[in-house]
């Protein structure tokens, strides 16, 4: 709210004709958002940007300008109308939405165009996924008396009919509530779970006990919410794994955007009381940030966990490009409530920027795989349990103009507001 009464103020200080005012107010509110996104961690949620979702052809307009731009073409689009009735009021109007109409149009004919790649050309071959969605209560994930319940149901589901013909296997966040450490007992299982020449992808903790005790060591099997020795620092992380059939980790990922007063407690000396999470008295620890990884039988990938897929310019390394954006996540936070429909949204506007599909696997839902212009393939509504198996969309060829450019328009945008309140002083001095 502060964000927003500082955008208001701001736009309130402006001294101008109401076609100029309006398009400073709509860069006003869309800079803030641009703070609101990047300062104390940032948290770009529900931007109105994302009100072009309504339609897949809108989506597309995210390709050139990102969701920071699509914000504030939506508040000048919702904003024009205080222009009516104003000097050029109804030309400024009809200029605004005719830009609007375009945009739609050219959204249209990109996905037409896209529709003309024949079909074997639009998915990876040999590439088979399953997404597998638990459903699993909230309160029942740390629960230590249903936590093996729990990750019994994923392996059950892994092993619904059609598990032969499918390649990788992917549970969300955190599916595997215990820690997950090479050659446990643990490891091993689930390995054995899955059958030979698969890949099973899963959300899970790694914890990396340094002991302050000779012959100290932690337990990869305890529950997170107890400390592994009672003589050591413990580092934990909010994690991404791939195991083989043998038990082997093929790779992994450790989340780097964490949660503030979800998975790290800001100002902790003073606030000791205020900790949302089982973990106790130790914060999680900070992976290194965006990065392209390469898990077996998959084209280069971009891991995201949780909300890190809500960062529009973390989600995908420009230096080396991947290939799929894949997101794990829990959800089961919101409960059955307006938060996953808004992750989702937030989540598909990452693959129309990028051009790159997106795989979004979710303990509740919504789980679906999506295309590179944004388009959902297939999902998993909501509060439902199943799995889902699919092919897996290929990136576009090229990148995208966002991609290349980034947050620029929102760079231009500014320096033509300030431009005109310049101008604008300049000529009610003389």
């Amino acid at each position: 709210a502060i964000y927003s009464g500082l955008a208001c103020w701001l736009a309130s200080r402006v001294r101008a004709g109401a076609p100029v005012k309006i398009f400073i107010f709509s860069v006003i509110w869309s800079g803030v958002e641009v703070a609101r996104g990047h300062l104390f961690t940032g948290f770009p949620w529900n931007l109105a940007g994302y009100s072009f979702g309504f339609s897949d052809a809108g989506l597309q307009l995210a390709s050139l300008i990102g969701v920071y731009g699509l914000t504030w073409f939506a508040v000048l689009l919702g904003a024009s109308f205080a222009a009516f009735g104003q000097k050029r009021g109804v030309l400024f109007i009809a200029i605004v939405w005719s830009i609007f109409a375009v945009g739609m149009g050219w959204g249209e004919w990109r996905l037409h165009q896209a529709d003309q790649t024949p079909e074997n050309e639009r998915y990876v071959p040999g590439v088979t996924l399953r997404l597998v969605q638990a459903n699993i209560a909230q309160p029942h994930k740390w629960d230590p008396k249903l936590q093996m319940e729990g990750l019994r149901e994923h392996v059950r589901l892994t092993e619904s009919p059609g598990l032969d013909k499918v390649t990788h296997i992917i549970w969300p966040e955190t599916a595997v509530p215990y820690a997950i450490e090479a050659g446990s007992p643990l490891v091993r299982q689930l390995g054995g779970s899955i059958p030979e020449g698969k890949i099973l992808i899963t959300g899970a903790l790694r914890i990396n006990p340094v002991s302050r005790t000779s012959g100290c060591t932690g337990s990869g099997e305890r529950d997170p919410a107890q400390s592994p020795c009672d003589s050591q620092d413990v580092r934990i992380w909010n994690s991404m794994v791939a195991l083989r059939h043998d038990g082997t980790i093929a790779g992994s990922y450790d989340k780097a955007r964490l949660v503030p007063f979800g998975e790290f407690l800001p100002f902790r000396s003073l606030l000791p009381k205020a900790w949302l999470t089982p973990v106790g008295d130790t914060d999680f620890s900070r992976g290194p940030g965006v990065q392209t990884l390469e898990f077996p039988g998959l084209p280069p990938i971009s891991p995201l966990i949780c909300y890190e897929v809500i960062f529009p310019e973390s989600v995908a390394d420009p230096q080396h490009r991947p290939q799929l954006l894949l997101n794990i996540t829990n959800d089961a936070w919101f409960g059955m409530s307006s938060g996953p429909y808004q992750h989702f949204e937030m989540s598909r506007m990452r693959a129309a920027e990028q051009g790159i599909p997106l795989v979004r696997v979710a303990n509740t839902g919504i789980s679906a795989i999506v295309d590179s212009y944004g388009r959902v393939v297939a999902s998993l509504k909501l509060g439902t349990q199943g799995v889902l198996d699919g092919k897996l969309p290929r990136a576009q060829n090229v990148y995208t103009t966002y991609s290349k450019c980034n947050n620029m328009i929102m760079l231009i945008l500014i320096s033509m507001a300030l431009l005109l309140i310049i101008n604008e002083r300049k000529r009610q001095k003389n």
